[in-house]
């Protein structure tokens, strides 16, 4: 569990650290109400450091159900006990975690373009710093969840090529130390990268494999998170099918080139329905394709296209 990497030192007391790995796996495989519990009891333990670290898996929680105010709280008084310690890793966790949720909740909700705007720029100063201070304490824990974060960030700003790039180095550095709890997180993120990038195929068999390796190994909240990313790959795939055969409709079928026969229905949607005209001739097919799709009001080549793939 993260606590081997984020007190290697061993400075918690047994009894706080075993209440503490219990709640971090309720946590990962989505049973938040063992969660909830187990971290009830940790964040009034008598250790300073327990409680810290109670209070930052506590934010976790919340964020997962996002709770953005709970979770800016239970992290912002974990990063005072951490800094109160002088615990160095604590403090640069929450750094990243308070940066995430600070873009997340910005991207969540109705605020005006300038209130984004700074929410972005907030959360990249906090990222910059943690960053800084992670590859000065030479943490490759810390660096995974640093390249990790910057690759979010970068997907965010939609830079695909540059957060491809930095979602890898987050898989090679979590490989490294054999990190098989947060490592499959930043492999899905790199096919959604993959995915933004054309690659549909590699994206595709990247996310599934991830898929499996969480559920395989308990990460239940993970493993959803990253089926909402296959589920969003899979839906880019099929647009960009549906945008390749309507081009390839539009370019060689004579039918698309006499819209006015039929009273000014689209090249588009005569190409669709002439290549769905099945024993029909492709005119008359289309016709009535063409009049039944307006009288449905499916008017996006994409949309019919789709239809007749799916």
């Amino acid at each position: 569990m993260s606590l081997r990497f984020l007190d290697p030192e061993g400075q918690l007391p047994p009894a706080g650290r075993a209440q503490l790995e219990s709640a971090f796996a309720a946590l990962m495989r989505a049973d938040y109400k063992e969660a909830y519990d187990e971290l009830a009891v940790a964040v009034r333990d008598d250790d300073d450091l327990t409680r810290a670290f109670g209070l930052l898996y506590l934010g976790d929680l919340y964020h997962f159900q996002w709770d953005f105010a709970l979770s800016a709280t239970s992290y912002g008084q974990a990063k005072e006990l951490f800094e109160s310690i002088g615990h160095r890793r604590g403090i640069i966790m929450t750094q990243l975690r308070v940066a995430d949720i600070i873009v997340d909740e910005a991207d969540s909700t109705e605020v005006p373009a300038d209130r984004l705007t700074t929410a972005r720029a907030e959360g990249a100063a906090l990222l910059d710093r943690a960053t800084a201070d992670a590859e000065a304490l030479g943490d490759d824990f810390l660096r995974g969840f640093v390249r990790h974060y910057q690759a979010l960030f970068a997907t965010e700003q939609r830079d695909y090529a540059r957060a491809a790039e930095l979602a890898a180095e987050a898989v090679a550095i979590r490989e490294r130390i054999g990190d098989d709890v947060f490592g499959p997180s930043s492999s899905a993120l790199l096919a959604r990268a993959k995915a933004e990038l054309g690659d549909f195929e590699q994206a595709v068999a990247l996310a599934e494999r991830t898929f499996q390796t969480q559920m395989e190994r308990g990460l239940r909240g993970a493993a959803l998170r990253t089926l909402t990313i296959l589920s969003y790959v899979n839906e880019r795939r099929q647009i960009q099918l549906a945008d390749e055969l309507v081009n390839q409709f539009t370019a060689v079928e004579p039918i698309a080139r006499t819209p006015y026969l039929l009273g000014g229905v689209s090249e588009k949607e005569l190409a669709v329905a002439a290549h769905a005209a099945g024993d029909e001739t492709p005119l008359m097919a289309a016709h009535g394709q063409a009049r039944s799709a307006r009288q449905s009001l499916v008017s996006d080549a994409r949309v019919a296209v789709m239809m007749l793939v799916s």
